[in-house]
């Protein structure tokens, strides 16, 4: 069962964007559904490995490919599937 407590495959989650400014959202699946253009990453990506078992209001600092990160959960949903 998939819930909103933390982030996990099958969730979605909000969070603000703290370094650069703004707001970011991706729903967290597999591989083979990966498509971060439309805001869906893969639980095994560098971002979603950095993501899983946070919780709202955690702060994320890290640097995927040089490129400097500090998050803030804000909030995680259990994804809706079409």
């Amino acid at each position: 069962d998939v819930s909103d407590k933390e982030v996990a495959f099958g969730t979605t989650v909000t969070m603000d964007d703290i370094e650069q400014g703004g707001t970011l959202e991706y729903t967290i699946l597999g591989p083979w559904e990966s498509d971060p253009e439309n805001g869906i990453i893969s639980y095994q990506s560098p971002l979603g490995k950095k993501l899983i078992r946070s919780k709202n209001g955690d702060e994320l600092q890290f640097v995927i490919n040089e490129k400097p990160y500090h998050l803030r959960i804000a909030g995680i949903a259990v994804a809706k599937f079409a």
